[in-house]
């Protein structure tokens, strides 16, 4: 686990903070958006503490344009958003004790297929261009096209996955 930062530095309280951890030359911004959790963290890439602060008080005002738009303003990856799906199902696999059924589908859909396809794209930006993609993509590899009750736990799989995105506010109704 990280140390814990040793140089902070407020530029606004409880809103903006820059910090700098033992392990870096390089300052942080920290920052907070009303309507969302806990802080954001983001590098400045920065040395400077004044460079940084401006990169930072950047950073806080492009998140509150997107907050006020109704924009996400946190973007995940396509797999950490899978993975955090992947793990409640397994939960209710355990729970339900069985071998067969549609939660052993979309587990078996969202890592042989979903994640080696969109694991790098951000959630927010898989547009229909990406799904076109997936669907030739998908044909090739088993050369041939999947049936319709694949198709479907297919779809059934990666809605799980946009639905969770939306509840945690990666991406935003409208989006889907």
């Amino acid at each position: 686990m990280r140390e814990k930062a040793v140089e902070t530095v407020v530029l606004k309280k409880n809103v903006i903070r820059l910090v700098r951890r033992p392990d870096s030359e390089r300052w942080q911004a920290h920052y907070k958006v009303a309507g969302l959790h806990g802080w954001i963290r983001k590098a400045t890439g920065e040395t400077d503490v004044e460079k940084a602060a401006a990169i930072a008080e950047d950073f806080w005002a492009d998140a509150r344009v997107l907050a006020k738009r109704g924009y996400p303003v946190v973007s995940k990856k396509f797999k950490a958003v899978a993975e955090a799906v992947l793990i409640d199902l397994y939960r209710k696999i355990a729970e339900s004790g069985t071998k067969r059924g549609s939660n052993n589908d979309y587990v078996s859909a969202i890592q042989s297929y979903l994640v080696p396809f969109f694991g790098s794209y951000n959630i927010n930006r898989i547009a229909q261009q990406q799904i076109n993609e997936f669907h030739q993509w998908r044909t090739a590899k088993l050369g041939r096209e999947l049936s319709k009750s694949a198709q479907a736990n297919h779809n059934a799989a990666m809605n799980l996955v946009l639905d969770y995105a939306v509840t945690q506010g990666y991406l935003m109704p409208f989006q889907r």
